[in-house]
Parts: C-alpha cells; sequence; structure tokens
C-alpha cells in the first residue's frame, strides 16, 4: 500500500539536507580557496613575461659582448626555486645557466626555438613543465637563444585536488539524499503505518497488525502496538459479546425497559418499551426520558429515583390508540464500579391482562358463591322445614322434596359444569385426541335432545354429510359442546321454532352449525355471553335450569381443538353459533 510522505518525514529529511548542503558548502569553499591558485595558463603568462624582462636585461650585455656578473641577475631578477633559467650562444652552446646540471639538451632548445614565444608544456614523473625559449641578437648576428623553464606540480595537483573534490562534493551529495531519503523513510515509514493501523482500529478494523520484523526500537514499539491491537481486539469482542446477550436479553424480555443516564437522556429503550410508552426506540436515545413519551409516570419515576438513589415502584393507567392498559413501573439506580451514581434503569410491566384475570377471578368467586348459595340456601330452608315440623301434612312434604330434589339436580349440573370447565382449562385439557369422524358426536348430541324437542314443540333438524369429516380431537368434548348449543337454542326458542344441526365443510376446516329461531341475542349481550355465568336473561335462565356456563364450555373446546366459535345473532329473529375446526382428510 502507498503512502503520502508524512510532515515528519519532511521534519527528518529536512534536517538531513541542511547537514549534507553545510558539508557541500565546505568542501566547494575549500575547493574554491584551492582553485585559487594560479593556473597553467597564468603561470604560462608569467613565464613568458619574466622571459620577455630577461630577454631585456640580458640582451645588452649579450650584444655588447660583456659576460654577465658574478652575482648574475640577481639584481634585477630572483629564480624561484621551481623556475631554471639557461642561456646558449649562437654555436648552441650552454653560455650560462642557473643550473647547469640541469641545463636543456641541444634538442629540448630547437624544439623551443621553433616555436619561440610560445610556452610549452611537457609532463613529467611529478607533474608537468613549463618551457619558453626566445632568440637573443647578437654581436656581428650571433644570435643567442634564451629558455626559462618552470615546475608546475603543485599548481597542477591544486588544480586537478579542486576538480576531484568538486565532482566528489557533487556525488557525495547525490548520494546524501538517496541515503537521507533512506533513512527518513525507514523511521517514518514504520511510523506511517503505525498511524494508518491506529486510525483503522480507531474506524473499527480491530484485526489491523503492524508486524514490522526490526530490532530497534521501532521494531518494539511495533510488537507492544500489535499486543495492544491483539487485546483491544479481545476485549471488544468480549463486551460486543456481552452487549449482544444484554441487547437479545433485552429484545426477547415480554417487559419493557429504559435506562437513562444522570441527566435523564435515554441510553437504552427495546422495542416493548417503545409500544408500552409510544415512542420510538432507535429515535429516542440520546433525547429526554420526558421528550419522547407521553406517560408521565415514566419520567417521574426515574426522576424521583434520581434525586432518591433508591428504587421505586409504582402503577399507572394509560390511555393510548391501541386501548386502555395498566402499567407497573419498576425502578432502580444505576451505579459504576466505585459506586457513582450514573443512571437509572426502569422495568415496565404490562400487567392488564392479570388485573383483568384477578377481576374475572373475583367474579368468578363471587358467581360461584352466588350460584352455590342459592340451591344450598333453598334445601337448607326446606329440610329445616321439614325436620321441625314433624306434623307437616304429606302433600306439603311431598312438595318441599320435590323442590330439594330439583335444587339438588341444579347444584348437580352446576358442579359438574364447574368440574368439566376446570378439566378443560387445565395443561393438557384432559382430553383423549384421536381420529374421529364428526358426524358421529354430532348424531349422539342431537339424538339426546330430539325428545325435548318434542316436548316442547321444537323441531330439530340434522344435516350431515354423506361423506366422512375427520378431524382430531375427543369425540365426548366435542359431543359436550354441540349438546350445550343445543340445549341453549332449546331454551331460548318458543314452541312451534325450529333448530337446524348442521355440519359441512369449508376448504381446510369443517364447520359445526346450530341454528334457532329463538328469542336472539343483543348486539352488546354478543360480546360477553362466552364469560362464565354470563346469561342474557338471568330470570329465565335460572327457571330453565342453566348454570351460565354452557356456552364458556363450548369456547374451550373449540380452542383446545385448535378452532374457534362465532355467533351471529338478531334479537326475535334467532342464533347462529358456528364451531371451526381444522380438517385433518378423508376417511378411508
Amino acid at each position: 500500500m502507498r503512502m503520502r510522505l508524512s510532515r515528519l518525514f519532511w521534519q527528518l529529511y529536512a534536517g538531513y539536507l541542511a547537514l549534507i548542503l553545510l558539508a557541500t558548502v565546505v568542501v566547494l569553499f575549500v575547493t574554491a580557496s584551492a582553485r585559487r591558485s594560479p593556473s597553467r595558463s597564468e603561470l604560462g603568462n608569467q613565464l613568458l613575461d619574466e622571459a620577455r624582462l630577461l630577454r631585456e636585461v640580458v640582451g645588452a650585455r649579450w650584444q655588447s659582448g660583456k659576460p654577465l656578473p658574478t652575482e648574475g641577475l640577481a639584481p634585477v631578477w630572483k629564480p624561484k626555486a621551481d623556475t631554471d633559467l639557461t642561456l646558449f650562444d649562437g654555436a648552441g652552446r650552454v653560455w650560462w645557466a642557473t643550473s647547469p646540471d640541469e641545463a636543456p639538451s641541444a634538442s629540448d632548445r630547437d624544439r623551443l626555438l621553433a616555436v619561440a614565444g610560445t610556452v610549452t608544456e611537457r609532463s613529467t614523473d611529478s607533474g608537468a613543465r613549463l618551457a619558453v625559449a626566445l632568440p637573443l641578437p647578437g654581436p656581428e648576428g650571433e644570435g643567442g637563444v634564451l629558455v626559462l623553464r618552470r615546475e608546475i606540480e603543485a599548481a597542477f595537483v591544486a588544480e586537478r585536488i579542486g576538480t576531484e573534490l568538486l565532482i566528489a562534493a557533487l556525488a557525495a551529495f547525490v548520494g546524501a539524499l538517496g541515503l537521507g531519503y533512506f533513512l527518513s523513510r525507514r523511521v517514518t515509514y514504520p511510523l506511517r503505518r503505525m498511524t494508518v493501523a491506529a486510525a483503522a482500529i480507531a474506524g473499527g478494523d480491530y484485526h489491523r497488525r503492524l508486524r514490522i520484523d526490526r530490532t530497534d526500537e521501532i521494531g518494539d514499539l511495533s510488537k507492544a502496538f500489535d499486543g495492544m491491537a491483539a487485546q483491544l481486539e479481545e476485549r471488544v469482542a468480549t463486551i460486543t459479546r456481552d452487549r449482544n446477550k444484554l441487547l437479545a436479553m433485552f429484545g426477547g424480555m415480554i417487559e419493557g425497559v429504559i435506562a437513562v443516564d444522570r441527566n435523564e437522556r435515554v441510553v437504552h429503550m427495546n422495542t416493548v418499551a417503545g409500544r408500552l410508552v409510544g415512542a420510538f426506540p432507535k429515535a429516542s436515545e440520546g433525547r429526554f426520558i420526558w421528550e419522547v413519551t407521553r406517560v408521565r409516570a415514566v419520567p417521574e419515576v426515574l426522576g424521583k429515583t434520581l434525586e432518591a438513589a433508591q428504587g421505586r415502584r409504582e402503577e399507572t393507567h394509560v390511555v393510548g390508540d391501541r386501548g386502555d392498559c395498566i402499567l407497573e413501573l419498576n425502578a432502580a439506580p444505576l451505579q459504576d464500579g466505585g459506586g457513582q451514581l450514573v443512571g437509572a434503569v426502569v422495568v415496565l410491566h404490562d400487567v392488564t391482562e392479570l388485573r383483568r384475570l384477578e377481576s374475572v377471578r373475583r367474579d368468578f368467586v363471587a358467581n360461584v358463591s352466588h350460584e352455590l348459595k342459592t340451591p344450598v340456601t333453598a334445601i337448607r330452608g326446606m329440610v329445616e322445614t321439614l325436620v321441625d315440623d314433624p306434623e307437616i301434612d304429606e302433600e306439603t312434604r311431598q312438595r318441599f322434596l320435590g323442590r330439594v330434589k330439583d335444587q339438588t339436580m341444579r347444584l348437580t349440573t352446576l358442579v359438574s359444569d364447574l368440574l368439566t370447565l376446570a378439566r378443560i382449562e387445565s395443561v393438557h385439557g384432559g382430553f383423549e385426541l384421536k381420529r374421529i369422524d364428526l358426524r358421529e358426536p354430532i348424531r349422539a348430541a342431537e339424538g339426546a335432545f330430539a325428545g325435548t324437542g318434542l316436548q316442547r314443540s321444537v323441531q330439530v333438524h340434522l344435516e350431515l354429510p354423506e361423506e366422512a369429516v375427520i378431524v382430531e380431537g375427543d369425540p365426548e368434548a366435542l359431543r359436550e359442546a354441540t349438546s350445550n348449543l343445543l340445549d341453549n337454542a332449546l331454551k331460548y326458542t318458543p314452541a312451534g321454532g325450529s333448530i337446524w344441526v348442521r355440519l359441512r365443510t369449508e376448504r381446510h376446516h369443517a364447520i359445526i352449525e346450530v341454528q334457532d329461531t329463538g328469542i336472539g341475542i343483543s348486539r352488546e349481550d354478543q360480546k360477553r355471553i362466552f364469560e362464565r355465568f354470563y346469561r342474557v336473561d338471568r330470570a329465565r335462565s335460572r327457571e330453565l335450569g342453566g348454570t351460565g356456563l354452557g356456552l364458556s364450555i363450548v369456547k374451550h373446546v373449540a380452542i383446545s381443538h385448535g378452532g374457534d366459535v362465532t355467533v351471529e345473532s338478531r334479537q326475535d329473529e334467532g342464533s347462529r353459533f358456528r364451531i371451526r375446526l381444522p380438517i385433518l382428510g378423508p376417511s378411508v
């Protein structure tokens, strides 16, 4: 992966460049100082000027034939250590020389004289030698030759060293640039990778590692970074697992959970709590609790919990779009590891159904007590009368005994219905489910009430399909449910009326239908007729021996068999009850 160069890289690289530039400047300064020594061309011009000066000095004596003074040319020219002068006469003999032993040969003289007035250069073992020859006019046409030579080893070496130093300085500068780039990148590249890896980890990529194989401090830092990343990944994974477990627990709870911080801002709200308080959980996080719900009891109980730093329990009635409900609020403070208060949590229980069941239970107990009290009181009164008055006439005694019998039968029926209802509502229902032909329990129920219909001048019609209707059920329970519907129809259908008992199929369901032409049921009563002990006409029901449990038994039998029961009725026009049960398949 290619990464752009960091600021640290440029800082380090700039330091290297400054050091390199300083060293290069010093080298160039030294080189320039060395190059300020006379060059070969300058030495040649100097040598030529000296030769011309000497020719003027020597020429006057040469023409006059006078020898040079014993002190030589010291008054006008002082020879340097690297310079020698040789004078040749017309015959080619050395007339005078500063270094006789090193005087030029005749061939050198002739070569130099051929280019008289021009400085020549010849290489030597120690450097180079510049030489120039000038003719000397003599008497009677005999001319001589002046040869001036100079060793230029020092100047040549200085110039050569200066050039080499310049080249070396430039080469060192270029090499140092590359070396500085390499060294700077060697330091900054791992740091840059650490920066990128740290940014990736901060963004959630906890698998990122450096794996820099070095033995210096940067390698140690890389290993420490990878170790820190591994521990961070493990801890984040642990925290994530724990958080997911908590969210799964909160999400699967049937209770609502709301957590707030010390400022009463929502930290967490599960779906159930959002539904109960009329808020959106995701949109509520970070907002004040009193901003997201209209249920005043919730922010109030949380505020009191935060203020007192102790748990509270309250119950409130909520009126919502989906109907009224009763909420039980259990709030508790939240503390950190140091025991400091950091927030509060409230658990919301929808106890509407529980309160309704408690009300039903109270009503049930009251109704059972009332229903049992009536026959028991009647039996007790008549028995006490018979016992206290042994001389009572036989006709009155028989009438009292008949009433005792009727009340006893009513009490027996009531207890029997209660036991049946208790058995149906038990965990397993007390049913022995098996494949049966639904026509059989319906025939049995109709047969049991056929005689009663004749006695009350009510026609009972049975309509069954020709083919078997197979369901999985308890034949005795289904017969009892059908019998209860028939019993109610006969009780509330006047003489001359009709009752139809039908069995038909509708897609994947079997429909047991009991229709009558009785007094009918009002719309308000239709909502409650399946409740225990509920009677449309209490006086008529007691007169006919009803217990108010028959339709409740029908409802529980239908539900226990995977079906349901419905009613359609109009007052003075009759009623139609339907039991819907799932079909298994045709009979074989």
